[in-house]
């Protein structure tokens, strides 16, 4: 700018055209231009170094991105490995579940006095049912004799008592029922009727209006009512 600018004020000095006011009016703006020339490559000088840092900033953003993104990579490789481990793991275990679902358990027999009781009871209930009374009788004696304080003693007792009844032994059938009386209504009643059947109205009364007594709400006591109106 300045190699310029001399050659067109000597050219302006020799001419005569200009005055000395305007040739320094004319210095002034110069040196305002190279001024602001130099203000412009200030400027440019300190973009071009913006720039430069920009450049390098990203750079290094995509090298970090770059190893970043392979550091994800190796990780879901491992996940990926763990999960197809985990599976081989899980589909062993589904196989050996199967495996054991569908192997037939040996069964152990119940040796229990419990499951000896209940079987015992069961083969002289169903004797009792078959009408077979004196094998029903031997199974309930052989429960009391083995399990004297099993379970279903007291139910024994009762169809002890009503397979004596059947049999028209009367007396037996009146101690068995005796001993379970408090527990069921119905011993009550069937003990009434066996000292009925053996002629004894007056005791049969006063247990039929005991049965009443102690059992009011039951279905035997409301058949004492309608055997003492027959008495």
């Amino acid at each position: 700018m300045r190699t310029v600018l001399f050659p067109l004020l000597v050219t302006l000095l020799l001419s005569g055209c200009a005055t000395r006011k305007e040739i320094k009016q004319f210095q002034i703006e110069a040196e305002e231009i190279r001024a602001s020339n130099a203000r412009l490559e200030k400027k440019l000088d300190g973009i071009d170094s913006t720039l430069s840092a920009v450049s390098r900033e990203v750079s290094t953003l995509r090298t970090e991105s770059y190893q970043n993104s392979r550091v994800l990579e190796d990780r879901l490789d491992i996940l990926e490995n763990a999960l197809r481990e985990q599976g081989v793991r899980f589909s062993e275990i589904t196989r050996r579940i199967e495996r054991v679902q569908t192997t037939a358990l040996p069964t152990i027999p119940d040796t229990s006095d419990t499951a000896t009781s209940n079987r015992l009871f069961d083969s002289a209930l169903l004797e009792q049912a078959k009408g077979r009374i004196s094998s029903a009788i031997e199974g309930y004696k052989e429960y009391l004799e083995k399990f004297p304080d099993g379970a279903k003693k007291d139910r024994v007792h009762l169809n002890l008592g009503e397979c004596y009844f059947a049999q028209k032994k009367y007396d037996l059938a009146i101690k068995e029922y005796s001993s379970v009386k408090e527990q069921f209504p119905t011993a009550m009643y069937k003990m009434a009727l066996s000292y009925l059947a053996q002629g004894d109205k007056k005791t049969t009364k006063s247990i039929l209006n005991e049965l009443i007594e102690k059992f009011p709400g039951s279905e035997e006591a409301a058949a004492a009512r309608r055997k003492l109106k027959e008495l």
